[in-house]
Formats: C-alpha cells, sequence, structure tokens
C-alpha cells in the first residue's frame, strides 16, 4: 500500500485520548500512546517523532481500528 491509500482508509472521525508519552534523553526522539473511540469501538494507537530542523516530524503511528 501507499502512503495516500493508507490515509484514504483511515476513519476520519478517530478520538485520541492519551493515556501517556516520553521524549528521549537526547531530546530528538517523542511518543505518545494511548486509546482511541472509533465509532463507540474502544482501541489503541502509539505515534512516535523525530525532531529535524523543520521541527517535529512523525515517524511512526501504529494505529488498531
Amino acid at each position: 500500500w501507499k502512503q495516500s491509500e493508507t490515509l484514504r482508509h483511515t476513519p476520519s472521525n478517530i478520538q485520541y485520548t492519551i493515556t501517556g508519552s516520553g521524549i528521549a534523553s537526547s531530546g530528538d526522539l517523542a511518543y505518545v500512546y494511548g486509546n482511541t473511540s472509533i465509532n463507540n469501538k474502544r482501541d489503541n494507537y502509539l505515534h512516535i517523532w523525530r525532531k529535524e530542523k523543520g521541527g517535529w516530524k512523525s515517524a511512526l503511528e501504529v494505529l488498531r481500528y
């Protein structure tokens, strides 16, 4: 799958609730995890970011739905 196909299949009505987060001691990697709610179904997610010259960029998203 291409990224555009993945985005097209991702529900647009996801509600995120953060339950935890952290940042690397180097300050260049961060993460947030928690729960999602999609059409009254609860599940989990994980977002990881990396700091680049232009700011924070998404490095990985794990989403169950």
